[in-house]
Parts: C-alpha cells; sequence; structure tokens
C-alpha cells in the first residue's frame, strides 16, 4: 500500500482529514521501520478544522540519537507519502506551555 499511496496522483488535492485517514496504515507501518513511535496528529486536522490547502502538523517518538539529519529524511519520507507538507516535532520537543497544548489535542495514529 505504502507504494499506491506513494505514486498515486494528485493526494496533494485531497483533503488533509480524508487523506491521514487512509494514510494512517502505512504511516505507522513507515515509522516502525524506521524506529519511530508515537505517531500522532496535532493542530486543525486533529480537531476536524482543516482547510482543503492546511498542512498536517504530526509528532512522533524519535529513536534515541536521532540525528537532524535523519529526522528530516524522514519528514522528507512522510512528505513523499502524502504529495503534501507537513510540521514534523518530536514529543517534548517544545516549549512547554505549547507542548502542553499540543499533547492535550493529540490524537495518536
Amino acid at each position: 500500500m505504502s507504494q499506491q499511496l506513494k505514486f498515486a496522483p494528485g493526494l496533494g488535492e485531497v483533503h488533509p482529514e480524508t487523506l491521514l485517514d487512509a494514510a494512517g496504515p502505512v504511516l505507522r507501518a513507515l515509522a516502525a521501520e524506521h524506529g519511530y513511535s508515537k505517531l500522532a496528529v496535532f493542530g486543525s486536522v486533529a480537531r476536524r478544522q482543516a482547510r482543503p490547502d492546511s498542512d498536517i502538523d504530526l509528532l512522533v517518538e524519535a529513536p534515541a540519537g536521532t540525528s537532524g539529519f535523519a529526522f528530516a529524511r524522514f519528514k522528507a519520507l512522510l512528505e513523499q507519502v502524502l504529495d503534501r507538507e507537513i510540521d514534523l516535532v518530536t514529543w517534548g520537543g517544545l516549549k512547554p506551555r505549547i507542548d502542553d497544548d499540543i499533547r492535550r489535542e493529540a490524537v495518536l495514529l
């Protein structure tokens, strides 16, 4: 399924909520394959308030010792699969007040 999503034309035209509903299993599999866990969505998509052109905000637990390069490569892989820009942050990787808000609204995929 990963290959089907990865090369399906026009995924960027699909509403982000619909896209994540369909791609969730593929994203979870890719995360596990690369050692990431606790993949979740937050922001407008998690609140079901996204517009068709909204980006997708994702939260993930990175493997211990993950380099910035490896993290950027994983982000690029997710963007390629979704055919859409994403924001990818780690659990606990933000300022405490913002991190608390994100944790409250995060929905595990």
